[in-house]
């Protein structure tokens, strides 16, 4: 369970992060970036609800 949890935080973190890169905003966002959206996304997991949001959101 574990490594799945982990699977699906990080491929939805990298989702998120190039979403950001790809439009058109006046600044960057930092490769560390990437780990404070895995702590977010982490607190998300457990709740099917927001885990579903998150899916249909960046997929």
């Amino acid at each position: 369970m574990q490594n799945k949890k982990q699977q699906w935080i990080s491929k939805y973190a990298r989702i998120a992060l190039q979403s950001w890169r790809n439009s058109n905003h006046p600044f960057e966002v930092s490769s560390e970036y990437l780990h404070q959206l895995e702590i977010d996304l982490a607190k998300q997991y457990e709740d099917p609800l927001k885990r579903r949001f998150i899916e249909t959101t960046w997929s």
